[in-house]
């Protein structure tokens, strides 16, 4: 198994709807595997983010529910705080002033 850098860039280089679907499962625990695209999950799979359980109850359709795997935490809480150091360095950053316009006075009126 690779290390985590290597993990981390090899999985932001997949689509963006594998990122999608990764915070989706995290986020609300476990979500049920038909309601999702197959393509993005068998990436995640491949990658051991998520697990599957398949359940079957007597005289009913089998159910495959998504879960996330403990790497798989690790990998959308390295990610979440990327994201918000992101952020925070965006807001600290001062906000460019816009040009005035001619010379004019706090009213708008033309010296």
């Amino acid at each position: 198994m690779p290390d985590f850098d290597a993990l981390l860039a090899q999985l932001l280089e997949e689509p963006e709807g594998v990122l999608g679907i990764l915070s989706d499962v995290v986020e609300r625990g476990r979500l049920h595997a038909d309601d999702l695209d197959p393509d993005p999950l068998e990436i995640l799979g491949r990658y051991d983010l998520v697990a599957f359980l398949i359940t079957r109850k007597a005289k009913r359709p089998m159910r495959t529910w998504v879960y996330p795997t403990p790497l798989g935490l690790r990998v959308y809480a390295t990610l979440e705080r990327e994201a918000e150091r992101v952020a925070q360095v965006e807001a600290q950053q001062p906000r460019s002033r816009s040009k005035r316009k001619g010379d004019r006075n706090r009213t708008g009126v033309s010296r």
